[in-house]
């Protein structure tokens, strides 16, 4: 299989499945229930997004991001996504600020996604390094939020 060959929708199944393929059977079951919904340049714009997201039925993506990407960060990405959606932040953020409140939850899923194995991405455009911090380690994404500044 050569990865720079493969459609966006390819690459897509690929990285879902190779979670399961990984020993990640729970992430990949979750990355597989996923309706996935390319996002438009109207999307983008009016959300706010221009990378990929989810809103704990669907796996929004802009497929030129996808296409850019490695095998390996796209699956990292999936199984971020996923974990937003396990880990119920989606039902959680009440009136918070949601960057902030998505950058709280980067730390708790990055940190999770690194204890259990995987491979972070240095800078994927979607997954930023820097939102990984031992201190966080077990921390509930509110705890992260009110110890993060404003």
């Amino acid at each position: 299989m050569n990865w720079k060959s493969l459609t966006v929708e390819q690459k897509i199944s690929v990285a879902r499945r190779s979670l399961i393929n990984k020993s990640m059977v729970w992430w990949g079951t979750l990355a597989l229930k996923l309706k996935i919904v390319p996002l438009t340049p109207h999307m983008m714009a009016r959300i706010g997004i221009q990378t990929a997201a989810v809103d704990g039925i669907h796996f929004f993506y802009n497929p030129d991001f996808i296409n850019g990407l490695s095998q390996d960060d796209l699956t990292y990405i999936f199984a971020h996504e996923v974990m937003h959606i396990a880990n119920l932040h989606h039902t959680r953020i009440g009136l918070r600020d949601p960057k902030k409140w998505n950058i709280a939850a980067d730390f708790v899923i990055n940190q999770q996604l690194v204890d259990a194995g995987m491979k972070m991405p240095a800078n994927s455009g979607i997954i930023n390094s820097r939102y990984i911090n031992a201190k966080y380690k077990g921390w509930s994404v509110e705890r992260v939020y009110a110890d993060l500044p404003d």
